[in-house]
């Protein structure tokens, strides 16, 4: 990490799979990203929410929200497939 460079907060995300997408997309786009608040997740009894969070460094703000904003136009082209196969049977 680069040194005195905050860290912030681009997504939350309610369980830590989705989290986990969302980080190795970004690491996959060449950023360094971390989940606040799986540790949490692991420990609260499941009648309590807890967000996780996806944090970037300051400066890598703009190109993390534009992968995400990528990878979230991907999954929506894809949403149709259980349709397509259903045609195709």
């Amino acid at each position: 990490m680069r040194e005195n460079e905050a860290l912030v907060t681009i997504a939350e995300f309610e369980n830590d799979f989705d989290a986990e997408i969302a980080r190795v997309a970004l690491e996959n786009g060449g950023l360094r990203a971390v989940i606040l608040g799986g540790d949490l997740v692991a420990n609260m009894p499941p009648l309590q929410e807890v967000r996780l969070r996806l944090q970037v460094l300051a400066g890598d703000v703009e190109k993390a929200k534009q992968i995400l904003q990528e990878m979230e136009q991907e999954s929506a082209d894809f949403e149709g497939l259980d349709d397509f196969e259903e045609d195709a049977r």
